[in-house]
């Protein structure tokens, strides 16, 4: 092959593996390590976001996106951060919203490890709803609406509830 082949085709490959570096940094996703050394325990103050940024690299949840539905999409590795979100695809620490770590799914919903003020961090599974009715119910328990969270700050939000 001659030279000037070898260079191009050296220049192409180079050009390439940039251009999937910046995609991947451009949108990522989180996942936690060893989570479940911390069963049983408060982490920081005790909320659900606190818990997901102290087991993985996850942002300020201004920069989380919603990412894949998480309900029949068994290809999310476990260990990856999953939360419930706004109609415009971002995450406000309002009554309701939630986060997680997802283990897998069954039929019947989505194994986690999560934490809320009032319970340490344990493994429960949020069951898949058919729907919320009861006054009581919030969409933190409705296994239908989580979503992978995903980043990309070069979003803008205005009012994005920043913890």
């Amino acid at each position: 092959m001659p030279a000037s082949s070898i260079t191009r085709a050296a220049l192409m490959v180079c050009a390439l593996s940039c251009c999937l570096a910046t995609q991947a940094m451009a949108s990522q996703t989180f996942r936690a390590v060893y989570p479940e050394k911390l069963v049983g325990r408060v982490v920081a103050n005790g909320q659900c976001v606190r818990f997901i940024q102290t087991v993985t690299s996850a942002p300020l949840t201004a920069d989380w996106r919603a990412g894949a539905q998480v309900r029949g999409n068994h290809s999310i590795p476990p260990g990856t951060v999953i939360a419930t979100f706004e109609a415009d695809g971002t995450y406000t620490s309002r009554p309701g919203n939630h986060a997680a770590i997802y283990l897998s799914q069954t039929a019947e919903g989505i194994w986690v490890y999560d934490q809320w003020r009032g319970q340490p961090v344990h493994k429960r599974l949020i069951r898949f709803q058919a729907t919320r009715g009861s006054a009581g119910d919030s969409k933190s328990n409705d296994g239908n609406l989580f979503r992978v969270v995903v980043s990309d700050p070069s979003i803008e939000v205005a009012d994005s509830g920043q913890e």
